[in-house]
């Protein structure tokens, strides 16, 4: 019979082994993404709305181009922490569609005007 020390080592020996909690079709859709140039383009596109468009959110701007929310805020996570971010949030504030608390994302250079 086991021990809880035993049980809590082995959890914690599975979960250091375990490389990653990504399937192999995520993997495998990802690297398509990236080979394809679609990942460039959709930075592109949204970089694009936002220097149109500033300051906006995440839920904007998938309106503004047509895209899921969840490709715009992989590829706003891209922008923002590039080697050479081309992005920032410019600030937090409530959002006039879900009354919630959003970034609002600019270009690096952006100031608010008074």
């Amino acid at each position: 019979m086991r021990n809880n020390t035993s049980k809590s080592f082995d959890r914690s020996h599975n979960e250091a082994t375990k490389k990653h909690n990504t399937s192999s079709t995520s993997r495998q859709s990802f690297k398509q993404i990236n080979k394809s140039g679609q990942r460039l383009k959709e930075k592109v596109l949204v970089l694009e709305a936002i220097h149109k468009h500033q300051p906006v959110t995440s839920r904007m701007l998938s309106e503004l181009i047509g895209k899921e929310r969840s490709n715009i805020t992989r590829t706003l996570f891209d922008l923002e922490h590039d080697d050479c971010p081309t992005i920032k949030v410019a600030f937090e504030a409530r959002c006039p569609v879900t009354k919630k608390i959003v970034k609002h994302y600019t270009v690096i250079d952006w100031k608010q005007e008074n």
